[in-house]
């Protein structure tokens, strides 16, 4: 039997290979757990509709004059502002409830310096922010479902 032979019948080879091969696929799996994590199963959002307009927190202040604003801090990087986006933030229940109580929208991208983000203390996103008479009267953060959203809303636009 030539040496060959006998290194593919040795168990220590085979043990040596299949370590490999799931030391492989680990990291394999793992990039892909943290690509999903990070950007999502389907990239970039659309952004909702009753946030396209992309205002500032300054504008939707000067612009509901003492009404309510609800700003919604975000990034494109962001896996599960993205899952928010396409979930609560676009079911057209949420789009009416903002009509309907007259809630002025701002946008607010989390991504590097920036201001809006940094006055209202955006430490992880996604973050909504409801005021009320301009002052901050709920704050919540992460992925919810449209009922959660909407019973959240309904809670902070009472306080």
């Amino acid at each position: 039997m030539s040496t060959n032979a006998q290194s593919y019948q040795n168990p220590s080879m085979l043990a040596s290979t299949s370590k490999i091969i799931g030391l492989v696929a680990a990291v394999f799996l793992g990039g892909m757990f943290l690509r999903t994590m990070l950007f999502g199963s389907g990239g970039t959002a659309q952004t909702p509709a009753v946030f396209a307009s992309h205002t500032t927190l300054d504008a939707a202040f000067d612009a509901a004059d003492g009404g309510p604003v609800l700003a919604f801090a975000t990034a494109d990087w962001c896996g599960p502002c993205q899952s928010l986006k396409r979930g609560a933030l676009a079911d057209t229940r949420f789009a009416d409830w903002i009509n309907q109580e007259r809630v002025t929208t701002a946008y607010v991208d989390a991504t590097g310096a920036n201001d809006d983000a940094q006055r209202l203390g955006i430490s992880s996103v996604p973050t909504l922010v409801y005021f009320n008479a301009g002052k901050e009267t709920a704050r919540t953060s992460g992925v919810m479902s449209a009922d959660a959203l909407l019973d959240w809303l309904e809670r902070a636009s009472q306080l």
